[in-house]
């Protein structure tokens, strides 16, 4: 590539006046007639050009303009974006400062585009951070001469503190942290920033917390007829709130690196005036590999040697006309259970997985759709949902973790039997009691990309999330999906040792399967 293509290679503008500016071209300034252009002809941008920029130590990266560009264009969005890139300077501070003082001209339709939000919730990780922000705004409001001179006071009458305040226009907003109780407070705009913590992000339980507080609390406060929900954060880890959210339906991801396109060399950077390639490069050495991929690339790096990694999951769809036709021939289905010792909150869960494998030289092997399943559920309730999933599925055999409690589960699956008259090949799987040599057994499967799942299925992305989470000798690890579905791939590796002397009329069809030998059900 010559240098001419560079992102951020030096170009020069001659103006009028004969006078010669030079910059960065994916940077703002007098360099740069075009994106100066676009900047000046932004709502925000060109707001922000006019009252906030008198502190400005380093020109607008082109980033900023496409952030600014997806908060009014986007109803839902993630941003991924390295640290000390300004993201929440400009996704989030300049913007609640905007709607403060242009709230009046936005509810009269100076700007079409923008919604005229009136409650905004802010949060992020711990709420002393998020009161921050909602500080920094305040004291713009209040501070910021230019701002005084054209808006006026801005403070309200009702509640001006550093969790709340409100307007004299009534353009509201609170903030808090990541956990807390937020009911009460119905937000047009959910703004979250940085909901990730260090110290969260690597343990299971604070994440699974964390995933049950954004479901349950966080998106019932939000206005579901007219709402904008902006997530801002760093790629810390591959299991993440961030990585949860960017990963559900609906969502759009924009990903922002220090170098562009991944390339880590001179002419790459993405805001070279404060991040250039000499001072990434000193950040590289100093922080190492891994932490930069994650801080400054937004690629999280797998610890050494591990089990399994996320591109080594194929996808699929269960509406595809090449998986439809598989279920007309013969597959080999299995479903495991991982049963809990408890059905109390908290405690570990019950984790059901259904996979069926194709009876190819090499298998595939494909999670099913409303196949994977978890719940604290009592001993009855865990064998009702075994035996739906293998009536519904047509199954071929059920594996159960036998330890302790577990085995009076298949006791139950037995009386179960007995009592219906139906017929189940039921396999009780002593474990090893090593997790991570039992997983390393069968990972060949996944690494080799002969594992399918469903990406509209949350359980599928669950499962896999466990899969990639999982780190040897880690402290807290509730990998209750993972050791259902290493225990079916512990069955497919029995099932293709048997498979060589199967005979056809052995093979369990689809819509087919054999009848009891005696109750002929």
């Amino acid at each position: 590539m010559t240098t001419d293509l560079l992102p951020a290679r030096l170009i020069s503008h001659t103006d009028e006046q004969g006078n010669i500016f030079t910059g960065h071209a994916n940077e703002v300034g007098p360099h740069n007639p075009a994106l100066q252009a676009r900047m000046m002809a932004h709502p925000i941008a060109g707001w922000v050009a006019v009252y906030l920029d008198r502190d400005r130590r380093h020109p607008i990266a082109e980033i900023h303009l496409d952030m600014q560009d997806a908060i009014i264009h986007e109803k839902r969005c993630v941003f991924k974006a390295p640290r000390s890139y300004a993201k929440t300077t400009k996704a989030v501070i300049e913007f609640l400062i905007f709607l403060a003082c242009e709230y009046p001209n936005i509810k009269a339709g100076k700007y079409p585009d923008i919604y005229p939000h009136t409650r905004v919730r802010v949060l992020s990780d711990a709420g002393a951070k998020a009161e921050e922000i909602c500080m920094d705004v305040k004291n713009e409001l209040e501070t910021n001469q230019e701002i005084i001179r054209d808006y006026g006071k801005l403070a309200g009458n009702q509640v001006w503190t550093n969790a709340h305040f409100k307007t004299r226009d009534g353009f509201e907003v609170t903030a808090a942290g990541r956990g807390a109780k937020i009911r009460g407070f119905r937000a047009t705009l959910l703004i979250c920033d940085d909901l990730d913590g260090d110290e969260e992000v690597l343990s299971d339980e604070r994440m699974e917390k964390a995933f049950n507080w954004w479901n349950k609390a966080v998106i019932n406060t939000i206005d579901e007829d007219d709402y904008q929900c902006f997530v801002i954060g760093t790629t810390v880890e591959e299991v993440s709130l961030l990585t949860y959210i960017a990963n559900k339906p609906g969502w759009t991801v924009h990903t922002y690196q220090a170098y562009a396109g991944g390339i880590m060399a001179p002419g790459y950077e993405t805001w070279p005036s404060k991040w250039s390639h000499k001072r990434l490069q000193a950040k590289l050495i100093d922080i190492t590999h891994g932490p930069f991929m994650s801080e400054f690339m937004n690629e999280p790096q797998p610890g050494e040697a591990p089990l399994f990694e996320r591109h080594w999951f194929r996808k699929y769809s269960p509406d595809d006309a090449a998986f439809k036709s598989l279920l007309d021939k013969t597959l080999y289905t299995i479903v495991c259970c991982d049963p809990a010792i408890s059905k109390k909150d908290g405690s570990d869960f019950t984790a059901l997985v259904t996979i069926s494998v194709t009876f190819d030289e090499v298998p595939r092997i494909y999670l099913r759709t409303g196949g994977v399943k978890r719940g604290h559920w009592s001993l009855n309730r865990t064998v009702g949902e075994l035996w739906n999933l293998y009536d519904n599925f047509f199954a071929s055999e059920i594996g159960i973790e036998k330890v302790a409690y577990q085995e009076a589960l298949c006791d139950e699956m037995q009386r179960f039997m007995e009592q219906n008259r139906r017929n189940m090949t039921v396999d009780a799987m002593v474990p090893d009691g090593d997790k991570e040599r039992r997983a390393n057994s069968v990972s060949s499967y996944v690494e080799r990309g002969l594992v399918y799942y469903d990406p509209d299925d949350p359980l599928h992305i669950r499962l896999i999330d466990e899969c990639v989470l999982f780190k040897p000798g880690k402290l807290n690890i509730k990998k209750d999906l993972m050791d259902a579905f290493v225990y079916c791939l512990i069955k497919v590796r029995q099932w293709e040792q048997r498979r060589d002397t199967r005979s056809e009329a052995g093979r369990v069809l689809p819509g087919n399967r054999q009848p009891h030998s005696v109750t002929g059900i």
